[in-house]
């Protein structure tokens, strides 16, 4: 039986530990994206008619061009009730691919944010110190070498540092 939580696991041999976003916040974030596509179709509409009547509405002229083409195209209505929600399925995919994990093993810790990668050997790393959801990684005389805002659950993380030995403070 695995010891290890749902926002972990285990990503190869090494016994190294994967601490990132649960599956489920990617299907949040992706239903919401889709969501929030269908509200934009649905008001696609009245923001073109609000578009035609105000002259400082904000990109008007492109809603206007997109209301012309949308009725100049039969299937115009249909093509903005699937584009748009999939358009925002993908944007909310897109965000959670920005989300921080961590890799944490006995011997390094690899912090990806976004798509910069950070590897720290242990030799590196004095202590990690945990404040609310931000971390920082610091050396043995107490300077940064790497603060992020972690997207996971602080307890997630500090279960792993703890399980590989490393040092972690909490304010």
């Amino acid at each position: 039986m695995s010891t290890h939580s749902p926002l972990m696991s285990p990503s190869g041999r090494d016994g190294r530990d994967e601490v990132a976003l649960p599956m489920s916040d990617w299907v949040v974030a992706a239903v919401l994206g889709a969501g929030l596509g269908l509200f934009l179709a649905w008001m696609l509409p009245w923001l073109i008619g609000l578009a035609g009547q105000l002259e400082w509405f904000p990109y008007g002229s492109q809603l206007l061009l997109a209301g012309r083409l949308l009725a100049e195209v039969s299937i115009g209505r249909v093509v903005s009730w699937v584009l748009l929600p999939l358009v925002g399925a993908v944007a909310g995919l897109l965000l959670c691919t920005q989300a921080v994990t961590l890799q944490v093993a006995r011997g390094e810790l690899v912090v990806l944010d976004g798509g910069k990668r950070k590897r720290f050997a242990r030799s590196q790393v004095d202590r990690i110190l945990l404040s609310g959801k931000r971390m920082s990684v610091r050396d043995d005389r107490d300077v940064d070498l790497c603060e992020v805002k972690l997207d996971i659950a602080p307890d997630r993380a500090v279960e792993a540092f703890r399980r590989h030995g490393w040092s972690v403070d909490r304010e």
